[in-house]
């Protein structure tokens, strides 16, 4: 079969992610192009495109038609986070473009249906340490984090399997907000991101001068990230 689907960035590092040969399910599917690919390129036998919305579902549902993809290989669902899809169905979990909140609310609204996979492979566009820190808590070992950087944005990318061996407890709050893998074998990518990150930082932690209770949690936390930084910054010279 002839792949006709050309995928960002993003979603293409996200493909290669995905375990080969079982199927996946997409959830938050949009337009349908990454589960349409990984079908279209052999690199799965069956995706499952899920949405809560119907307009989104129904672009996924024409790009089918334009591939001549068969319900027997591309399938899709009216679905909110998990809720039509059945155990068993998927080895591998892709949630990308969302905010991490959503996320974390969609893979703790059935524990059972999320533990049925193998795999997460998961891109929130913020909130990144709530992420790593549920992954933690609910025994998902953090295998793989990686960064993109597309449109002048930074994406993270995990990926996640079952482990019974994940002890939370050893994991720092550092680990949770600048990632427990990447600083220590960092890519050359990692010094471009923590000088984003200082460069954002900077003027809101500057701007908490002002505030009127600088012990809040928020403004603690922001102070403890611009330092934590900066002084990755340093020891990378």
């Amino acid at each position: 079969m002839t792949v006709r689907i050309s995928l960002s960035q993003r979603l293409s590092r996200i493909a290669e992610l995905v375990l080969p040969a079982q199927p996946v399910l997409d959830v938050g599917t949009d337009h349908g192009y990454l589960p349409a690919y990984l079908v279209c390129s052999g690199r799965v036998p069956h995706a499952i495109a899920m949405d809560v919305r119907p307009r989104p579902l129904g672009n996924a549902q024409e790009l089918a038609k334009r591939l001549n993809l068969g319900p027997d290989v591309f399938s899709t669902r009216l679905s909110d986070g998990l809720a039509a899809f059945v155990p068993g169905e998927a080895t591998t979990l892709t949630i990308s473009g969302m905010g991490g909140a959503t996320i974390q609310r969609i893979l703790s609204a059935d524990i059972e249906k999320t533990d049925s996979f193998q795999r997460l492979v998961l891109q929130p566009n913020n909130a990144e340490a709530g992420i790593r820190r549920w992954l933690a808590n609910a025994g998902w070992a953090l295998c793989g984090e990686e960064l993109i950087f597309e449109r002048d944005q930074f994406y993270w990318i995990f990926v996640a399997e079952r482990s019974t061996q994940v002890p939370a407890e050893m994991w720092t709050e550092k680990d949770f907000v600048l990632g427990p893998l990447l600083r220590h074998d960092p890519p050359d990518i990692w010094v471009k991101y923590l000088t984003f990150e200082r460069d954002r930082l900077r003027p809101q932690v500057a701007r908490t001068a002002l505030a009127k209770d600088p012990s809040a949690p928020r403004i603690v936390q922001l102070r403890q990230h611009l330092k934590w930084v900066e002084a990755e910054l340093e020891d990378l010279g």
